[in-house]
C-alpha cells in the first residue's frame, strides 16, 4: 500500500479556543444594558445631578471673574440667574443623553453601541470628581 505524500493530506484547522477574551468592550455594554430599567433611570439621574454639581464651582468662578459687573439692580438679578441656568442645562443635557442611549423608551431595548460606554464613563468620572470635591471640602472644613 503506497503511503500518501504530505502534500496530499488534508488537515482540518485547529478548533478555536473555548474562552478567548473579547477584544472589544461589547460584553460590558451588554451587561450595562441588562441592568433593570428603573435602576438605569436612577443612574441617569445621578449622573445628571453630578454634572450639575461638578460644573457649579467652575461656571460660577468663570462667570464672576470674566462676565459679571455690578452696575444696576436689574442686571444683578439677571446675572444671578445665568450661571444657574447654564449649570442646570448641562445636567439636563447629561440626563437626556443618558435617556436616549442608556434607558430608551418603554417598549424599546437600547442597542449595544459605544455611546453607552462613553456615557457611563463620563458619568462615572463626574460622580468621582464630585466625591473628590466633597472630600476636599470636608478636609478643609475640619482643618480651619
Amino acid at each position: 500500500m503506497p503511503t500518501p505524500s504530505p502534500r496530499k493530506l488534508k488537515t482540518s484547522p485547529p478548533p478555536p479556543p473555548a474562552a478567548l477574551p473579547e477584544r472589544d468592550l461589547s460584553w460590558l455594554v451588554r451587561s450595562l444594558l441588562r441592568i433593570p430599567r428603573l435602576l438605569r433611570i436612577l443612574i441617569c439621574a445621578v449622573f445628571g445631578f453630578a454634572v450639575t454639581l461638578g460644573t457649579t464651582p467652575i461656571i460660577d468662578y468663570l462667570y464672576l471673574r470674566f462676565i459679571y459687573n455690578d452696575s444696576t439692580e436689574l442686571t444683578r438679578s439677571i446675572h444671578a440667574a445665568v450661571p444657574a441656568l447654564i449649570e442646570i442645562s448641562l445636567g439636563l443635557a447629561m440626563y437626556m443623553v443618558g435617556w436616549l442611549c442608556f434607558v430608551g423608551t418603554r417598549a424599546e431595548t437600547p442597542t449595544a453601541r459605544p455611546a453607552v460606554l462613553w456615557y457611563f464613563g463620563a458619568g462615572s468620572l463626574a460622580v468621582f470628581l464630585v466625591l473628590l470635591w466633597i472630600i476636599q471640602g470636608a478636609i478643609s472644613l475640619t482643618l480651619s
